[in-house]
């Protein structure tokens, strides 16, 4: 997977921070703490789209001077009717780095008001690729002189690509056009493809958007949805995304790819299966495992309308990626337990997962397959009930945040480091600790009685 940190600085509540992807992630701490303005700036990165979004590229500067005349000698190796990979160097890497940065410098109020559909204060924003990337592209010309670019995904498929007719784009257009989709590679190779409603995130809110989303849709239409002509309250761009997508999902379109993840929830989580009726009418029903009768959703149970989000993209959509906010909502211990199985199978399917959370139960589960995957690491076979060589992960797949909330109401984001315990949270322990002392406080009390 393609590694890098995001820096922010005075976000918000949150003074300074550098936040490393992986295939999980988590952020935990306090209520009202920045997990979700963390998560919602990821989303924007992931969904980055610099051309087409008409960002300000920055080409009167040496950053992109380097860029340019790094990819037009790509360009003039390549010939008519042929192919040519190139991978970039440290150095160049390097190059890219900056000018995506010096990008989001320039254009930082406009990226944070599409991403929030307001102003939100930031000082500072920027983006830093690992040493140990690689990144691998192919040019491919036909004889009628398109061109096209494409990016390796780190499984060797090919991302999809950007091409454009020669003679529809001058030499300077052209070469902007490139830079921006390898400057987009770099963020989002195996996270985002380019286009298709890949990345999804899932809201707090997402029982009430999926029982309400038809009203909301239509009203967003009606009001065009624009905050350039509307004056008032909008919802975030990844809140409008799933909005947007949970009414245009294509229901005769089944994907084949998670079908073993969406038995898992409907068998051991739903305890039964979710259905799409096609459109126009696009309704949503569950149907309990010891019945033939389909319930809509707002007759079915708070656990399901809270899975049956991730149920459906899973099924009808291209998903890639998930941001997932409190995936814990609504669920016993039991099923906290689970979920934290799905969101580790999701990522052994080459599904990065972020998730804020205040369950101390899905990091519990976390830290026990961290270390079951270290015994299996030493022997030949472990046999543990229920589970499977897709429910193990290591450390080095998983990356844990803790959000700690400040005397001066500010946020400071701490790292945590995996040790051979798993990932100490302390959120969860100092909590879990006082409820644990208060108990024996009051049964003093009760034995002085």
């Amino acid at each position: 997977m393609n590694k890098w940190s995001v820096h922010v600085e005075n976000f918000g509540k949150i003074k300074k921070a550098d936040v490393e992807v992986a295939p999980l992630t988590f952020f935990l701490g306090d209520n009202n703490s920045g997990k979700s303005y963390i998560m919602t700036l990821i989303y924007g990165l992931l969904n980055l789209r610099l051309h087409f979004n008409q960002y300000y590229l920055c080409t009167d500067t040496e950053e992109y001077a380097k860029c340019a005349s790094f990819l037009e000698s790509k360009l003039n190796e390549l010939e008519a009717g042929k192919q040519y990979n190139f991978v970039l160097t440290k150095e160049e890497m390097h190059s890219f780095e900056a000018l995506l940065n010096f990008i989001l410098k320039e254009n930082l109020d406009k990226f944070i008001l599409e991403l929030f559909n307001q102003s939100i204060s930031i000082d500072a924003l920027s983006v830093h690729f690992l040493e140990d990337n690689r990144f691998e592209f192919l040019l491919d010309s036909d004889m009628d002189e398109f061109i096209l670019i494409r990016c390796y995904k780190e499984n060797r498929e090919l991302r999809p690509g950007y091409g454009t007719l020669m003679c529809q784009r001058t030499n300077d257009e052209k070469i902007s056009f490139f830079i921006c989709y390898i400057l987009e590679s770099l963020l989002q190779r195996d996270f985002s493809n380019n286009f298709e409603e890949n990345v999804m995130y899932l809201p707090t809110a997402r029982t009430g958007f999926l029982l309400t989303y038809k009203s909301i849709v239509g009203q967003a239409m009606y009001d065009k949805f624009n905050i350039q002509s509307q004056e008032k309250n909008l919802l975030t761009r990844p809140t409008g995304d799933f909005l947007s997508v949970l009414s245009s999902m294509m229901v005769n379109n089944e994907k084949e790819k998670f079908e073993d993840i969406i038995d898992f929830i409907q068998r051991e989580m739903l305890y039964g299966k979710i259905s799409v009726a096609d459109l126009p009418a696009h309704d949503i029903f569950y149907q309990p495992t010891d019945s033939e009768k389909s319930l809509p959703m707002y007759l079915s149970s708070g656990v399901v309308t809270e899975l049956t989000p991730i149920v459906v993209f899973l099924k009808y959509c291209n998903i890639t990626t998930f941001l997932i906010e409190e995936p814990e909502i609504s669920l016993h211990p039991e099923l906290q337990w689970k979920m934290a199985k799905l969101l580790i199978r999701l990522a052994n399917h080459e599904v990065p997962v972020f998730v804020t959370t205040h369950s101390d139960l899905i990091i519990q589960h976390v830290n026990n397959m961290l270390k079951l995957s270290k015994v299996k690491e030493k022997r030949e076979s472990v046999i543990v009930s229920g589970y499977e060589e897709i429910d193990l992960i290591n450390e080095e797949k998983v990356k844990i945040y803790q959000f700690n909330t400040t005397e001066e109401n500010q946020t400071e984001i701490q790292k945590i480091i995996c040790s051979d315990y798993g990932f100490e949270t302390m959120t969860f322990y100092n909590t879990l600790k006082q409820l644990s002392n208060e108990i024996d406080e009051i049964e003093g009390y009760m034995e002085e009685e």
